[in-house]
């Protein structure tokens, strides 16, 4: 696996965590999360792209999907997208939403909201959903980072 997952026993060495890791982005950290789950799945158990920057480079993202096919997942995978209702990108979210719907990927179950009321540098900073996204979609009850 090489250099990615580095970080991942220095922050168990820090703070209590355990394996259900979450990937969670907003904008061009939403594409960085999206190609995360194409080129390494089963690093993280759920990952959460918000206001993506998928249609960045004229799509080049969907070409890491044919990869993610022939991955073999050791766990189920969740996927939550949002964006904001006023958001320019809703184009390229909903193309992306219909791509998930259409590829139907194995081991994968995915979710895709507009969040009325709000654009795309809004969605981040005026919801701060981690929480709300974690307890509901990801089925936990309750989430922190605590130092041991």
């Amino acid at each position: 696996m090489g250099n990615q997952i580095k970080p991942i026993p220095y922050i168990g060495s820090e703070y209590r965590t355990n394996n259900n890791r979450v990937l969670m982005g907003s904008s061009y950290g939403g594409l960085f999360t999206l190609y995360a789950l194409f080129n390494e799945p089963n690093l993280f158990r759920g990952y959460i792209p918000t206001s993506s920057a998928s249609a960045w480079d004229t799509n080049h993202l969907y070409s890491y999907a044919k990869s993610f096919t022939q991955k073999k997942l050791t766990h189920p995978i969740r996927l939550y997208s949002a964006i904001g209702e006023f958001d320019d990108l809703m184009p390229a979210f909903d193309d992306l939403s219909a791509f998930f719907v259409k590829q139907n990927f194995k081991g994968l179950s995915f979710k895709f909201e507009r969040i009325a009321g709000l654009g795309h540098a809004s969605f981040d900073s005026a919801v701060r959903p981690e929480k709300m996204i974690i307890e509901k979609f990801f089925g936990v009850e309750s989430f922190s980072l605590i130092e041991k």
